[in-house]
C-alpha cells in the first residue's frame, strides 16, 4: 500500500498536470491519504521536484513534507507568511545558480526559536548551514550570501537614510560536500557552517532595530552558487 503511494505522489509530480487547482486538489487528496510519510518517500518526492525543476510544487509540498515547528507556527500564524526560495540558473553549463530567499520575521523566530545553551555569559553567533538534500551526488561549492540594505522609509535624519553596505558572507567547503545521510571519506564534509561574525556587518543581524531587514520583517538574502573547487582567497 506504501509503494501505491509513493508511486501516484510521485506519478502526479512526473506528469506536471496542466491545471494547476486540478493537481493540487490530487495533491492533497493523495498527501492526506499517505500520511505519515516515510523518510524515504520524503526524499523521492524533493528529488522529483528537483528532478522536473518544479518550483511550484515543491512550495506546495514544502509544509506537508516539513511542517513548521511549533514555536514557528506560534510566531507566523497558522495562515502566517511562508517563507519562499526561488532558484534561478545563471550559468547551468558550469553548475552556478542562485536562491533568492525571503524568510518571514526572522529575527523574531531567531531569538525565540534557537536552542538555548547559558553555558556562557557571551552572547552567542549566529551560523549559516549548508548542506545537500538525500542522494545528491558529491560535490564541491563555491558560494557567497548577499545580504543589501533595505529603503527606510520616512526617515528625516539624512545620515540615517545613507544605505548601509552590503552583508556578503563567503562559503566555501573544504572539501567535496556530501548528503548528510551518506559516508563521508576523508577530505568529504557532510556540512559548511560560518558565522556571521566573519561579516564585518553580518553580525548586526543579531542586534534589533537593523536595517537589513525592511519593514514588513522580512530578511531577503541572495545566495549565489558555483558547484566548482573553490579558488584561493582573496
Amino acid at each position: 500500500m506504501l509503494q501505491q503511494g509513493q508511486t501516484a505522489l510521485l506519478s502526479l509530480l512526473e506528469a506536471k498536470l496542466t491545471d494547476a487547482n486540478e493537481s493540487k486538489e490530487l495533491l492533497s487528496a493523495l498527501l492526506r491519504y499517505s500520511v505519515p510519510l516515510a523518510p524515504s518517500t520524503i526524499s523521492e518526492l524533493r528529488l522529483a521536484c528537483l528532478v522536473t525543476s518544479d518550483q511550484n510544487f515543491f512550495r506546495q509540498l514544502r509544509r506537508e513534507l516539513k511542517p513548521l515547528t511549533a514555536t514557528d507556527e506560534m510566531l507566523l500564524g497558522t495562515a502566517g507568511s511562508d517563507d519562499v526560495v526561488r532558484v534561478v540558473d545563471t550559468n547551468a553549463t558550469e553548475g552556478a545558480f542562485a536562491a533568492e530567499i525571503e524568510i518571514s520575521k526572522f529575527r523574531k523566530r531567531m531569538c525565540v526559536g534557537k536552542e538555548d545553551r547559558p553555558r556562557s555569559p557571551r552572547r552567542g553567533s549566529w551560523c549559516v548551514g549548508l548542506s545537500l538534500m538525500e542522494s545528491s551526488p558529491p560535490t564541491w561549492v563555491d558560494s557567497r550570501l548577499i545580504i543589501q540594505d533595505q529603503p527606510v522609509q520616512d526617515v528625516i535624519d539624512e545620515e540615517q537614510s545613507k544605505p548601509k553596505p552590503t552583508i556578503s558572507l563567503k562559503i566555501k567547503s573544504p572539501g567535496e560536500l556530501v548528503s548528510m545521510n551518506a559516508f563521508a571519506r576523508v577530505n568529504q564534509t557532510k556540512q559548511i557552517v560560518v558565522s556571521l561574525e566573519e561579516s564585518i556587518m553580518g553580525q548586526t543581524l543579531q542586534f534589533g532595530r537593523m536595517s537589513y531587514i525592511a519593514s514588513d520583517k522580512v530578511l531577503r538574502a541572495r545566495l549565489e552558487t558555483r558547484l566548482c573547487k573553490p579558488g584561493p582567497v582573496t
